[in-house]
């Protein structure tokens, strides 16, 4: 016995008998909420009681091919989106279904307020990745420290698993992340941030699996660990990185066995299992050379180190020493400012010096500076929140003050009058920019749902209220903060009104060094006609810039530029083609190879991918399948493309 089944709803209801088989769409791609079905169903109603419960909208469904030893293959999970019913009879019900992926369940999960990397966490993008999940999907109690104090329940429990670090599903990522804040988003939308920021792909299997790789990793080890299904064959692909290994010529040329869809012949590499009827492993086959999206710079902003004298390369001028871009700022104290904004966006307070000066006459000189050497000058990425966590021994919003305390409901674990000699600095709402000596502090009397009071030993100028957020530092926190978000220096006291304020800082500045991707140079310079274009990165370690960094020996800005080059500097090459064949996935590698598709003479550069012969490597990006026959035989119409993301 062969052909499909359906199952609707946690428990796995057989509804096979009520599925309108040729109603049955699967669209699928190796990208969350990407996959969908589309079905209908017919209920009858037999003496006032339908034969079968109406399917509900978020109910699991499940699709699978029953194969000939009675095994089950999955072809389609996720969960139903919409159940439209309309009545075609009298006491007949038909139920058009939409559903998608099991990715939608983490739209309905919330992440807390969390900062990635903290706390001893690792800062590689799959890691990050995994502890959300494991955080705010699995449950470790992350949600009671984020979301009790503000009276919400926690996350439901879904059943999504994810595989064992570092193998199963989720591969190791080269990028690295210097700070991510997941700030009370959807779960999908935080791992989705991080993805995007790491070049990654991700999804929840149909088996509810959850999947992570870069594009680059997942382009090596191949992000589903599947092969098409067709018999496979030693090809010749183009792979610019490759340095050819030992053979003299062959840089560029890597040979791989792959599934190979011989465009020829396509009665050959059909699998043994499926060779009868005298099945063909493709019809209506297109393929297309696109350099629509090949573009020849690349700029990132970074910013140059003023102390340095390396080089750069520039494709116009040759070599050239990197300049200066310090930019020198000078204000006025008047005793109660804290913020003074600057004219362009710093850096960090590592390329920062800020000196107080009295107002002249006679104040030349400094009488006192401020820089990180010191320590006491910080970055800060948003106002009121600095990156250094040591700062901050811990923050929360008040609901209520008086004119010497401040009350707050937070969830926070203090003990009491662990906070004396501390000081209190109100970050926002009412009272903002006030800095207090706390006097005493007390502790909660339960875990939870508990009110803490904090008395300072100076009364308020403006009392804290409900929405007043605030930040408790060590004593003597006489700092300035240079503002990267807020383009601006804050300190915590106020400079004097007999103070100039002296700052020297340096700027973000667009700069641009030679690409290294000089073999699609010359490609384009052979196919096009005229010069090979360059390649642009930034001039220096930019990690403020990027907010990534690469796990090997590239500095931030580097790493961001490769992201781009993966994404713009390729050709792309995409295929769609019909198949009968049964056991095509999203993630799927194959090449296809031509003698009669090929170019009448070779590439003079040596890389060409449309050579005599064409041979390239396409990744299975999208799969969609109509029932075609009684006996599970399925018609598949799959997208294919030279990229594993599709793009």
């Amino acid at each position: 016995m062969t052909g499909w089944k359906l199952q609707i709803g946690a428990a796995g209801t057989d509804y096979s008998s009520q599925c309108e088989w040729d109603s049955v769409t699967i669209n699928q791609t190796a990208r969350h909420k990407g996959s969908t079905m589309a079905f209908n169903v017919t209920i009858m109603v037999t003496g006032g009681v339908p034969t079968m419960p109406r399917p509900k909208a978020f109910q699991e469904v499940k699709f699978s091919r029953i194969n000939a030893d009675l095994s089950l293959t999955t072809i389609f999970g996720g969960i139903i989106l919409q159940s439209e019913q309309s009545e075609v009879g009298m006491g007949i019900f038909a139920y058009r279904i939409q559903s998608i992926d099991f990715t939608k369940w983490l739209d309905h999960m919330i992440t807390g307020w969390e900062t990635y990397p903290s706390e001893g966490r690792s800062d590689a993008a799959d890691q990050i990745a995994v502890e959300i999940m494991q955080n705010y999907v699995l449950g470790n109690g992350a949600q009671v420290r984020n979301f009790n104090y503000i009276g919400v329940d926690t996350n439901p429990a879904v059943p999504i698993t994810v595989a064992s670090y570092p193998t199963g599903n989720v591969y190791p990522s080269k990028i690295h992340l210097i700070t991510y804040v997941t700030g009370m988003s959807g779960v999908s939308t935080a791992i989705d941030n991080v993805a995007k920021m790491a070049d990654a792909l991700w999804f929840i299997d149909p088996d509810k699996k959850f999947w992570f790789a870069d594009s680059d990793v997942a382009r090596d080890l191949n992000i589903t660990q599947l092969l098409a299904p067709l018999k496979s064959t030693t090809v010749t692909i183009y792979d610019e990185t490759f340095d050819g290994g030992s053979v003299t010529g062959n840089k560029g040329k890597r040979a791989l066995l792959l599934p190979t869809l011989d465009v020829d012949n396509p009665y050959a590499n059909v699998p043994d299992s499926q060779a009868t009827g005298r099945r063909t492993t493709y019809r209506n086959l297109k393929i297309m050379e696109d350099v629509s999206q090949t573009i020849s710079s690349i700029f990132i902003y970074g910013y140059e180190d003023a102390s340095t004298t390396d080089t750069i390369e520039s494709p116009r001028t040759g070599l050239f020493p990197k300049a200066a871009t310090v930019v020198n700022l000078k204000m006025h104290g008047d005793g109660a400012t804290r913020f003074f904004p600057l004219s362009n966006k710093p850096v960090s307070a590592k390329y920062t010096t800020v000196y107080f000066r009295d107002i002249e006459p006679g104040g030349s000189t400094a009488t006192k500076t401020y820089t990180v050497a010191l320590g006491n000058l910080k970055t800060e990425y948003v106002d009121g929140s600095p990156a250094d966590q040591t700062i901050v021994k811990t923050s929360g919003i008040a609901s209520a003050g008086t004119n010497t305390t401040l009350v707050t409901a937070s969830n926070l674990a203090w003990g009491a009058n662990q906070w004396i000699g501390y000081q209190i600095y109100l970050t926002g709402g009412a009272g903002a920019g006030q800095l207090r000596t706390i006097a005493t502090n007390t502790a909660p009397t339960v875990p939870t749902a508990t009110t803490l009071t904090v008395t300072v030993t100076a009364a308020w100028t403006v009392n804290p209220a409900a929405s007043t957020t605030f930040a408790i530092f060590p004593a003597g926190t006489d700092w300035a903060f240079v503002c990267t978000s807020n383009q601006g220096i804050r300190f915590t006291v106020a400079p004097a009104s007999t103070q100039d304020i002296d700052v020297w800082y340096s700027i973000y500045v667009p700069g641009n060094r030679a690409g290294t991707n000089k073999a699609l140079a010359n490609e384009i310079k052979y196919r096009e006609g005229f010069g090979g274009g360059y390649y642009v990165q930034s001039m220096a370690d930019s990690a403020y810039t990027t907010g990534i960094k690469d796990s090997e020996t590239l500095p931030a800005s580097q790493a961001a530029v490769d992201i781009q080059l993966r994404r713009f500097a390729r050709f792309k090459y995409t295929a769609r083609f019909e198949s009968l064949l049964t056991g095509w996935r999203p993630g799927q590698q194959l090449a296809i190879v031509s003698q009669l598709r090929g170019d009448t003479v070779a590439s003079p550069t040596g890389y060409a991918v449309w050579d005599t012969t064409f041979s390239q490597r396409f990744f299975v990006t999208g799969v969609e399948q109509t029932c075609y026959a009684a006996d599970g035989t399925m018609l598949s119409v799959i997208q294919a493309s030279s990229d594993i993301d599709g793009s």
